[in-house]
């Protein structure tokens, strides 16, 4: 293995200490996790539960815990120890769903089955699936698209010293391995995916099976990742125009053209095949339509963000005081909004209480806020206008600002010395590029700056954060550091001209 790749191994490697030691001095609550996901995990794992069911007795001790402790880091690490004792009886299924879908309960079980059933696993096993995606990338990568490696670690080693850890409140929604920081797993893969599709050499044969074991461990990955964060869905259309733009290019070469078709259609058949295994393993969210995440529930909750909500007359279409008693609102309001559409959704006012929460997050509640959504664009366009064309942006600009406000007197020094490390390795890696194999900047820019481009689409549906959005705050970071190895690159190639001239 050739010193580039072993920095670019070594840059994952300087992320992952960084991380682990973010875990063990920076516990979160896992709030997205800690109330369904957790529990759901621990009850397959510890007590032989249906994966997707949670035992009712363990959701019982997770609740009694919460209520005389609150929901803070150590409530929820006493909860987990206590039900992984094994020693709870077993009592009721809960069948409730979770709405953020079906994959976060798979890889919550995954890592629980191959770490423990301890919260820190899904961080573990997060770091696992993030090296293995790392491996192969470098194995079938050896130009100038390395850059890419130790380009996402040194931005990935940016955020702990950002808002993103060093504020508790926004931690405990971003914990490493769960839903909301689990889009980052997705780059490499989706990197690897694109150059795979734009690459129209024909390897040997030999090498071929080798990439197609590479990509096709990528594609499980990203099958995976989307599951988990169904948001990140963007990641696959630059692939998709790179697929559609080799296919035009060989469009007066029959046996080229072919050639793609048949690998464009061998890597859908891979994911349909990895999703399918996938979406078998928990049946009952299958059952109940829990499969993906919710898309048009965000895209409606959204309206709070403007100042007017609710608009005009909305209160009165959408009268659900009898069930959510402070109805369409816009402080504190949030998803409350769209069960308010569904407690006044025709079909519902027929249908018994507990049918009604039951199918709550399910399709047909998508459906209803679907319409909803429709309706108040319609209804009220200017006000809509104003939320996609001012409200939103700015709040993507304040996510970016708050993503620069460093706080390194909060940041654990051993954090701060990886940081430095990770960025000295960084340079490092592109002077030793620079003599062998640079790196092209318009097109690198190009690519990074596609995906950064497309990871507004999910802030531009819902809404921007620092907690939800941090695959968009380290699309910033690593434009960053590639404009730097730009100058670093340039300044390392005229001092050579320089030697070479005076020689």
């Amino acid at each position: 293995m050739d010193l580039r790749r072993i920095l670019a191994v070594a840059s994952f490697l300087l992320y992952a200490a960084a991380a682990l030691v973010a875990i063990d001095r920076w516990p979160t609550a896992w709030q997205p996790e800690y109330d369904l996901i957790v529990p759901t995990a621990i009850s397959n794992v510890v007590y032989g539960r249906q994966l997707g069911l949670i035992d009712g007795n363990v959701m019982a001790e997770f609740q009694q815990v919460f209520r005389a402790e609150g929901v803070n880091p150590k409530s929820v690490e006493k909860a987990v120890e206590t039900a992984a004792r094994g020693d709870i009886p077993r009592g009721t299924t809960i069948t409730k769903a979770e709405a953020i879908g079906i994959g976060q309960p798979l890889f919550a079980d995954l890592a629980m089955r191959l770490f423990g059933p301890h919260l820190s696993s899904m961080s573990y096993c997060f770091l696992l699936l993030m090296a293995i995606s790392t491996l192969a990338f470098v194995g079938r990568y050896r130009d100038e698209r390395l850059i890419f490696v130790p380009l996402q670690f040194v931005a990935l080693t940016c955020i702990p010293l950002t808002p993103v850890f060093t504020d508790p409140s926004i931690r405990d929604q971003v914990s490493i391995g769960g839903n909301r920081f689990f889009g980052v797993l997705g780059i490499l893969p989706a990197l690897h995916i694109l150059f795979e599709f734009v690459d129209s050499a024909t390897p040997p044969s030999r090498e071929s099976r080798t990439n197609w074991i590479l990509l096709g461990t990528q594609l499980l990955i990203m099958t995976l990742v989307l599951l988990v964060r169904s948001a990140n869905a963007y990641m696959l259309v630059p692939a998709i125009c790179a697929a559609i733009f080799t296919v035009y290019r060989s469009r007066d070469n029959q046996t080229e053209r072919l050639r793609l078709y048949r690998k464009f259609s061998n890597a859908a058949i891979l994911s349909i095949v990895f999703t399918s295994m996938l979406i078998a393993c928990v049946p009952n969210y299958v059952k109940s339509g829990h499969i993906g995440g919710l898309f048009w529930h965000r895209a409606f909750v959204s309206f709070t963000l403007h100042p007017e909500w609710p608009f005009g007359n909305l209160r009165d279409v959408y009268a659900c005081t009898k069930f959510i008693p402070e109805g369409l609102t816009r402080d504190g309001g949030g998803d409350r909004n769209g069960h308010c559409v569904w407690w006044v959704y025709p079909p519902n006012q027929t249908r018994s209480i507990q049918e009604v929460q039951d199918k709550t997050y399910g399709p047909e509640y998508e459906t209803a806020v679907r319409n909803a959504l429709f309706y108040v664009i319609f209804s009220y366009p200017r006000q809509s206008l104003q939320l996609y064309l001012f409200y939103k942006p700015i709040r993507i600009l304040d996510t970016f600002r708050g993503a620069l406000l460093w706080q390194l007197a909060r940041v654990p020094q051993l954090i701060t010395l990886l940081a430095a490390l990770q960025l000295a390795l960084f340079v490092w890696f592109v002077a030793v590029n620079a003599d062998k194999t640079p790196f092209k900047f318009a097109p690198t820019f190009g690519v990074l700056g596609f995906f950064w481009l497309l990871s507004f689409a999910p802030a531009l549906v819902a809404w921007a954060s620092l907690w939800t959005s941090v695959d968009m705050v380290f699309y910033m970071y690593a434009v960053f550091a590639l404009v730097n190895a730009f100058l670093v690159q340039s300044a390392t190639m005229q001092r050579r001209y320089i030697r070479l001239r005076r020689i």
